[in-house]
């Protein structure tokens, strides 16, 4: 979810107490400073390349402004550098021992690497400041639900969620959590205004409507599949395709209708090119070698072989585990 949260104002820094005794001609400290509130313009406009250039300009001048490098971190996130963020805001956070923002970010960091345990401390640390922020409790609810704890992030959101049922990455993470936990009919009943609108969002940003759009379109999708209506569910993932044909978690999730629907060859197609999108994806490997079982033996092994390595020991892969191996095992023997 990472694609559609807000900016937050980046501070500026209060110039009178930085050039108190300043001279006609301009200090360091002046020029700094005077570097930083051009970042920070930068910023506030989205230009975050220029805002990057900015900071690091300050940063020549004085490598050990804790502003600079806090604005910098921030805005390297929003670049997807995020490993560079997490170098950034990790060395300042002592000096923003009480900032929400600092500890937002740096979550959302560790989020874009898929470091989730990490994300959750940082939300955490942001939330002991911050107990109602909006942006960290959605991005803390995202990755319960990344580490399959539906319900966590259920507890999480709720009440927010009753409040505005309308709020679209609300009406995403509810619908993921319904869809985790099996509740097809409820993530049909969340999304409902949303499929009565014939699947129009209402934004002023064409670019993250177009982005929710196919991520609820995917949580509805899975619901109706879920609820064994391939018919349904395939109309929606086709619709997906359409805006985006090589987006792996569609043509997988297509795929298995097409299983469903005895449509074999189809499905194979869909899958090769899921994989090719996304070669180390465990689901689509599973599913390969699922696809594959009886028309090609050694080839179905090859893609079990794969999705095993990746998630033999992982708990939530238990049951595909099991066939996994069992067909792995007859191939070999």
């Amino acid at each position: 979810m990472k694609k559609f949260k807000p900016f937050v104002k980046l501070i500026l820094v209060a110039t009178f107490l930085l050039c108190s005794g300043c001279s006609s001609s301009p200090s360091d400290e002046d020029i700094m400073l005077s570097y930083i509130i051009a970042g920070n313009k930068a910023a506030e406009m989205g230009k975050f390349e220029l805002a990057k250039k900015e900071y690091n300009l300050a940063l020549k001048i004085n490598p050990n402004s804790n502003t600079a490098k806090r604005n910098l971190g921030i805005v390297l996130v929003k670049l997807g550098l995020y490993k560079d963020a997490i170098d950034s805001l990790k060395e300042i956070s002592p000096t923003y021992p009480k900032d929400p923002e600092v500890y937002y970010f740096l979550g959302e960091s560790y989020r874009g690497i898929s470091l989730y345990s990490d994300a959750v401390d940082a939300y955490n640390n942001g939330l002991n400041f911050s107990a109602k922020d909006a942006r960290i409790i959605k991005s803390l609810a995202w990755v319960y639900l990344k580490q399959n704890k539906p319900l966590a992030a259920k507890n999480l959101i709720q009440g927010y969620y009753k409040q505005d049922p309308n709020d679209v990455q609300l009406m995403l993470i509810m619908s993921g959590i319904h869809n985790k936990m099996k509740n097809y009919d409820k993530t049909i009943k969340t999304l409902k205004i949303f499929e009565s609108s014939n699947f129009k969002l209402k934004s002023s940003n064409k670019e993250l409507a177009e982005t929710e759009k196919i991520l609820l379109l995917d949580s509805l999708g899975e619901a109706y599949f879920g609820l064994n209506n391939c018919e349904k569910s395939q109309k929606i993932y086709e619709i997906i395709l359409n805006t985006r044909p090589f987006l792996a978690s569609a043509l997988m999730k297509s795929a298995k209708c097409d299983i469903k629907l005895n449509r074999t060859h189809d499905a194979e197609v869909k899958l090769e090119k899921a994989q090719a999108s996304e070669p180390n994806n465990v689901d689509i490997l599973f599913w390969l070698g699922y696809i594959y079982t009886s028309s090609d033996p050694k080839k179905s092994s090859f893609y079990y072989q794969r999705f095993l390595d990746r998630s033999e020991h992982d708990p939530t892969y238990s049951s595909e585990v099991l066939r996994a191996q069992s067909a792995v095992g007859r191939v070999n023997n």
